[in-house]
């Protein structure tokens, strides 16, 4: 009795996971090639940067503009006064 029990028990374990592991994930989309993407990176913007990182005073004038916009307060224009109707 205890086996059929155990059988019975597993049968329905697979029968309950069946559906879970006939779904289909949905299809990886391919990634765009370097020359349509409009955020790629390019060579010479590469070796600019590089060449901005690997240059103290360089590197350290980046730092500083973006520390400069990173500190600026970005303006809301909801949060902006209004003038009161009269």
């Amino acid at each position: 009795m205890s086996q059929n029990l155990f059988v019975s028990i597993l049968f329905v374990c697979v029968l309950s996971a069946t559906p879970a592991l006939a779904q289909n994930a949905p299809a990886p989309q391919p990634m765009a090639p370097a020359s349509e993407n409009a955020n790629a990176l390019t060579a010479d913007q590469a070796k600019r940067a590089l060449d901005t990182l690997q240059d103290d005073g360089k590197r350290a004038q980046m730092i500083d503009t973006l520390r400069a916009i990173a500190n600026a307060s970005p303006v809301n224009p909801a949060s902006a006064p209004q003038a009161a109707p009269s």
